[in-house]
């Protein structure tokens, strides 16, 4: 099953559907349920949030949205087309990319060289080369360019992570915990690097665990707890929700 397409009422109007459609979504591994029977939507140039306690199934789900799972059971369409049955080259290949929690640093490539090793993925070398160079310079990160990699400073490191999803043409990127150990300072850095690509119609589905950076980025938040989602909204009407409240600190919020 290549690409199957999302017929529904939508079809014969404007283009108005979710950007990204997850209905049923469910990941078992032996007896245990991973992610349960999980749906949500996402529309195009939207930054949408997924928070949970460890252990709640958000990686799972990043991992089922970007092919490296496949999905005990449900259905997930990307651009209306069906995606949980295809790879994760066949998902990159439609625009749909992802970071990681443990970041991938090559020892010997400099920052300019793994952004075209990234962008040889869908592009010639000499066409490879000119989005590394333009790709430095939006981010900022034409003073390191020559630097290796592993020299780095973290925020740099991830940075460089988003550099490297957008030189492989995504124009949808799942970020995992992209903030996690950096200082306030720092994570705003990379808060700005990602409302910067958003300005320019990127759309980001966020895993993150600062909460207040989190409130500052996204439109919409989704919490997750045991694999099955609990609330949906805001930011702010999430971070006030009786049972994330329960989830994250195993205690009803405060009438004060």
């Amino acid at each position: 099953m290549l690409a199957e397409k999302r017929f529904d009422s939508h079809q014969g109007c404007a283009d108005t559907r979710d950007l990204l459609e997850v209905e049923g979504l469910t990941k078992a591994f032996g007896g245990l349920m991973a992610v349960d029977g999980l749906s949500f939507h996402v529309k195009k140039g939207e930054i949408f949030g997924m928070i949970g306690p460890n252990g709640s199934g958000k990686t799972v789900t990043f991992e089922c949205l970007s092919g490296f799972y496949r999905p005990t059971k449900g259905k997930i369409w990307f651009k209306g087309k069906r995606i949980d049955g295809l790879k994760p080259h066949q998902i990159l290949g439609l625009g749909l990319a992802r970071t990681f929690q443990a970041l991938e640093l090559l020892p010997d490539f400099t920052v300019f060289d793994s952004l075209v090793l990234a962008a040889l993925h869908a592009l010639p070398l000499h066409r490879a080369r000119e989005k590394a160079s333009e790709l430095l310079e939006y981010l900022l990160l034409s003073p390191i360019r020559d630097h290796l990699i592993t020299e780095i400073t973290p925020p740099d490191q991830r940075i460089l992570e988003l550099g490297k999803v957008m030189a492989c043409q995504a124009d949808t990127v799942l970020l995992d915990e992209v903030m996690a150990g950096l200082t306030d300072v720092e994570a705003r850095r990379v808060l700005s690097a990602v409302t910067s690509l958003r300005a320019q119609g990127v759309t980001f589905i966020v895993v993150e665990h600062n909460m207040e950076m989190l409130s500052q980025l996204c439109d919409r938040v989704m919490a997750l707890h045991f694999g099955r989602q609990i609330a949906e909204g805001t930011p702010c009407d999430i971070l006030r929700h009786k049972d994330v409240v329960e989830a994250y600190l195993g205690e009803e919020p405060s009438d004060a």
